[in-house]
């Protein structure tokens, strides 16, 4: 698999040490691997020295009233806060809305 530097893709990994299959899942299993290779999930780019930066997720969704929202969107503006060192949102079930926001900060200061 090739990627152009500075491009997002999909990220894909190959080799011993990756799975084999989803324990009986085969429908996500042939959904995950794909000619040998797994696709992660997650959207990355690569610099002129190789390296690797995870940036997203690709199905990282939150799907809430009919509206769909990017838990980095929410990320990236709760970090805008100067107490805040780090945060992770996620979906959770709700009757009303499908889904909701549910985060989790963490504070600068102890």
């Amino acid at each position: 698999m090739t990627t152009t530097i500075g491009e997002l893709s999909t990220r894909c990994a190959r080799g011993p040490n990756i799975m084999q299959v989803y324990w009986k899942r085969p429908q996500e299993t042939e959904e995950a691997l794909r000619g040998g290779w797994l696709r992660t999930g997650d959207i990355g780019t690569v610099d002129h020295d190789s390296y690797i930066y995870v940036v997203d997720r690709k199905k990282d969704l939150i799907i809430s009233g009919g509206e769909n929202i990017s838990p980095y969107e929410v990320e990236e503006v709760l970090y805008c806060h100067p107490s805040l060192s780090e945060c992770a949102v996620i979906g959770v079930p709700d009757e009303k809305w499908g889904e909701k926001l549910r985060e989790w900060p963490a504070s600068n200061t102890i």
